[in-house]
This record gives structure tokens, C-alpha cells and sequence, in this order.
């Protein structure tokens, strides 16, 4: 058995001695298909006990068409777009209520969130307010029993409202016999309600006393009005 290297591609053959003196030595390489003389190039009879060594060609003799670069591929940022997207609906949400506030205030659905609102940050929502859920149920206006040229009015009222609500500017208008209006005071409920009460809200289904002084008119009245607004 021989073992001949085909000279065009290096490739190491296994032959028999027939083959070998078949055609005086040309061989086809199985490999590249060439055909060379396997008697020149021939390595041994018996690769078990050659001492010639086929050496491996260099790297350097090969022509090389290109030459390639290892190159390790970058991480791309992830953009964090479920993040960006929540954002942006806080943004459009915070812009909504910013449009609507008197609007979503009055929402009886809401009050409990604006509550909240109000009470963990400085946004300072307008409470829920029905003037027309409060009912005056008592009312009395009459001269203080020691100080002269001061008149005592005393107010009851009740909100109707299904919801507690923000107490109400009171209007009141002292009217002559002839019905014409002759002086008139509002009360805002920094007038009529504690320091500490300020922010409090009139309960639901609930009624409210009320007493308040001031001076009396220059004309004598014989009548009163009593409205509310916000």
C-alpha cells in the first residue's frame, strides 16, 4: 500500500502497487480531480514504518482573497418602551384633569380619589359642590339683647346631596317693607367656620347651625333673602 500526495491540493492518497503500475504512476486525484505522477510525489510504502513526514503547507504560502476580522457584536440599548408608554399617559392624564377640573370635580363618582388627591399632594382640587342640594331649614334674624345696633342671624341648613360637598357661600339681603333691597353681606365659610375646619365638608344628608352678628342697617328692614353660591 502507498500513500501519495497530490501536489495540487495536498490531499494524501491511499494506493495499491497495481495502481500504481497501472499507468506508470498517473493517478486522478479523488479530491480536485487532477492527475499527477504518483511516483514523484509518492510518501511512502508503509506509513507505519516511514521515517519521511508529509509537512502541513504554512498559512503564509496559501494566497488568501480575503482577510477577516472577528467582530463582537454590540449590545443595542432597549429602549423601555412599556416604561415611555405609561409615562406618557400619566402626562396626558395629568393634562386632562388640568383642562377639566371644575368639570371632573363635580364627578360624585371621583370624590373619593379627589379626597385623596388633595390630601397626599398640593394639587388642591375643588371639592364636589350642589347649591342647589342645600336647603335652608331655620332662619331668624333679630337685635342682640345687649348690644345695641347689632342684629343676630341664625341659619340652619341641610345638604341634600347623596355625597358630602363643600360648604357654600351664603347671601344674604335685607329687603324694606316694599321688597327693595337695601344692604347685603355674603359670608364666605372662612366667615362662619373655625380655623380648623376650614377644609372640612358638609356631611351628606346632614344640618349645619349657623349664627352670625353684624351691624345693623342704616334703614330699617322688614325682610330678608337667603341664596348660596360657590
Amino acid at each position: 500500500m502507498h500513500y501519495p500526495v497530490c501536489p495540487f491540493c495536498l490531499s494524501s492518497l491511499q494506493i495499491t502497487d497495481q495502481q500504481l503500475n497501472l499507468k506508470e504512476g498517473l493517478i486522478r486525484c479523488g479530491h480536485c480531480q487532477e492527475i499527477f505522477n504518483a511516483k514523484d510525489t509518492l510518501a511512502n510504502s508503509n506509513p507505519s514504518t516511514s521515517t519521511q513526514s508529509i509537512n502541513p503547507p504554512n498559512l503564509h504560502d496559501i494566497p488568501l482573497s480575503a482577510v477577516w476580522e472577528e467582530v463582537t457584536p454590540s449590545r443595542q440599548a432597549v429602549v423601555p418602551y412599556g416604561l415611555l408608554s405609561f409615562v406618557f399617559a400619566l402626562a396626558f392624564i395629568a393634562q386632562l384633569i388640568y383642562q377639566h377640573t371644575n368639570e371632573l370635580s363635580q364627578q360624585a363618582s371621583l370624590q373619593g380619589t379627589i379626597r385623596w388627591l388633595n390630601q397626599t399632594t398640593d394639587l388642591n382640587l375643588p371639592a364636589y359642590q350642589d347649591i342647589k342640594q342645600f336647603q335652608v331649614v331655620y332662619r331668624q334674624i333679630r337685635p342682640h339683647p345687649k348690644l345695641p345696633d347689632v342684629l343676630i342671624f341664625q341659619l340652619s341648613i341641610k345638604n341634600k346631596a347623596p355625597i358630602s360637598q363643600a360648604y357654600p357661600i351664603i347671601n344674604l339681603t335685607l329687603t324694606s317693607p316694599q321688597g327693595e333691597p337695601i344692604a347685603s353681606g355674603s359670608f364666605s365659610p372662612s366667615h362662619y367656620l373655625d380655623s380648623h375646619k376650614l377644609h372640612a365638608i358638609f356631611k351628606a344628608k346632614t344640618t349645619q347651625h349657623f349664627t352670625f352678628y353684624f351691624q345693623t342697617p342704616l334703614q330699617a328692614a322688614s325682610g330678608f333673602e337667603i341664596t348660596f353660591s360657590r
